[in-house]
């Protein structure tokens, strides 16, 4: 027999999955960290690395954008919470 899943399912679904996004953001940053950290090094030591540094901080707009999807479903997932509480509608 299939289950019908609710708006709620659906919610917290969405919630469980975006609970992931902090820590693969803190890690892409980390990694981000050590490489740029590691080109930087070997930039100084042979010069030739500007375009791997380049490809590196081109890096940076995509990690931002991690934390704001995480945000967004944040609110979205908070708001469904609130208009549950509030007696607004059904999840």
């Amino acid at each position: 027999m299939e289950t019908v899943k609710t708006m709620f399912d659906f919610v917290h679904d969405m919630e469980d999955i975006s609970s992931f996004l902090p820590c693969v953001a803190d890690a892409l940053n980390i990694l981000h960290e050590e490489l740029e950290q590691n080109l930087m090094i070997r930039q100084n030591y042979s010069g030739d690395m500007g375009n791997f540094l380049r490809i590196s901080s081109a890096m940076i707009p995509a990690l931002a954008e991690l934390d704001r999807i995480r945000d967004g479903l944040d609110s979205i997932v908070a708001a469904a919470y609130e208009q549950k509480k509030g007696g607004g509608g059904k999840i």
